[in-house]
Order: structure tokens, then C-alpha cells, then sequence
């Protein structure tokens, strides 16, 4: 007979312990700074530090601590951090309206050298003129068709 085996043969590596939400945070934490999210990784990073400070705090200095934030949010400074809040969404949305043109632009650039690269009749350019000099180049270009069709030479 065959033995039955279990499809995770050592219980340890099925657990998900702190080690590895500390790995996977931080790996996600890290994936908002590299791709240019840094209102998101901030917002988590400002929302992890009220969590340590309220478990970390004694409740009966809670009280008083977040009635004196409520008091200091009421005045002008609430007014300036809802004005700072505001023009930082506003920062975002050009950002992200910046981001989505720059992508629509290497899309219409991608677009334009791919028929230019595999559409058509091609002739494959070996020299090319820059300012450098002479450089190799692999580039190939479609061959101008419609110049002889217009009565220019072949």
C-alpha cells in the first residue's frame, strides 16, 4: 500500500507568525515608496504611530490627551491641518493625472516604433548621423513607398 502523504509535511511553515506580517508589511510598506505613493505610506505610517501611542498609553491619560487634540483641531491650526489635507489631495491628483499623461505618451511612442519596426516593407538603416559621428545603429525604417508612387525616383 501506498502511504498517504499530507500536502505540508512540517506544521511550522504553515503558521503565519510576526515574522512574517513584519516581512510582508514592511515589503508592502516599502512598494508604496517605490512606486511613488508616499501619501499612502504615510498615512499608515501616521496611523501605526496613534496605534502605539493609544495601546501603549494608560487610559486615564487617553481622555485628557485626546480632548486636548480635539480643543487644538477646533481653532485655527484644525482650519490650517484641513487647508494642509486639502492641497495635499489636490498634489495628488495632479501627480496622478501627470502620471497617467506620461503614460499615454510612451504608449503613443511605443505604438509608433513598433509599426515602424514590424509594419511594412523595412530597410535596415546601418549608419546614422548624430551628433557624435557615425554610430552603429539596428534600427530598421519602412522604405518610402509612396515617394514613387508620386512620380519621385524608386
Amino acid at each position: 500500500m501506498a502511504k498517504q502523504t499530507k500536502a505540508s509535511e512540517n506544521p511550522a511553515s504553515t503558521r503565519y507568525g510576526g515574522w512574517d506580517f513584519a516581512r510582508d508589511f514592511s515589503t508592502q510598506f516599502f512598494a508604496l515608496l517605490n512606486t511613488g505613493r508616499i501619501f499612502p505610506a504615510l498615512l499608515v505610517l501616521l496611523a501605526l504611530l496613534m496605534l502605539l501611542f493609544g495601546v501603549r498609553m494608560p487610559t486615564e491619560e487617553l481622555a485628557p490627551l485626546s480632548n486636548h487634540l480635539l480643543d487644538a483641531l477646533s481653532g485655527w491650526t484644525g482650519v490650517f491641518f484641513l487647508l494642509l489635507v486639502v492641497t495635499n489631495c489636490g498634489w495628488m491628483l495632479v501627480f496622478h493625472e501627470r502620471d497617467k499623461l506620461h503614460q499615454q505618451e510612451i504608449k503613443r511612442l511605443t505604438d509608433i516604433r513598433s509599426q515602424l519596426m514590424h509594419g511594412g516593407d523595412m530597410t535596415l538603416i546601418k549608419e546614422h548621423r548624430s551628433s557624435d559621428g557615425e554610430q552603429q545603429e539596428g534600427y530598421l525604417l519602412p522604405s518610402q513607398q509612396h515617394s514613387s508612387r508620386e512620380g519621385g525616383s524608386p
